[in-house]
């Protein structure tokens, strides 16, 4: 017997919200694997498709909230929330572009060899770092622009490795 849309549509989103809420918590405290990244970022997508069935299939009790004013007041609350959060005015970046991204931005493009002479470090202490980090086939005429294509979290995390001082450096 074939179950309709309001049947399973509740669940969906009881599963997808869990989903997406321990993941988005493990992200928020830097605690998430690379596969919990992956599924909060696809997860999203799948479960804006769940949320609009869930609508569609509950239609006439979403209608009511638009009724009384505190909850439209809490609707809007969000929409204002989200409106704001579009127009970049709490960058806590310089307007000049300056900032961790640009600093991110202009080392990630320098080629390897030249990273290490910026970092104190030998090349073969470079490459063996880049390995170490998962960057694989590393060349010391490449950047890591060119190594590590678009993926700015990975950036940071990398430069952070090679700049990183040693135990033997600290002493």
């Amino acid at each position: 017997m074939a179950k309709s849309l309001r049947d399973w549509s509740t669940p969906l989103i009881i599963g997808g919200f869990t989903l997406m809420g321990v993941t988005g918590v493990l992200m928020f405290f830097h605690l998430h694997t690379p596969l919990n990244k992956v599924l909060h970022e696809w997860g999203g997508l799948v479960f804006v498709m769940i949320a609009f069935a869930h609508i569609v299939s509950h239609f006439r009790s979403f209608r009511l909230h638009f009724r009384d004013p505190v909850k439209l007041g809490l609707i809007g609350l969000f929409v204002v929330v989200l409106s704001l959060s579009f127009l970049n005015i709490f960058n806590p970046e310089p307007a000049d572009g300056g900032g961790p991204r640009a600093i991110v931005s202009r080392l990630s493009a320098l080629p390897v060899r030249n990273l290490s002479l910026a970092a104190g470090k030998n090349e073969a202490e470079i490459t063996r770092i880049l390995n170490d980090a998962g960057v694989r086939s590393v060349r010391l005429d490449q950047s890591l622009d060119e190594m590590i294509r678009g993926q700015q979290g990975e950036k940071f995390r990398v430069l952070g490795a090679i700049f990183q001082e040693s135990e033997a450096e600290k002493e």
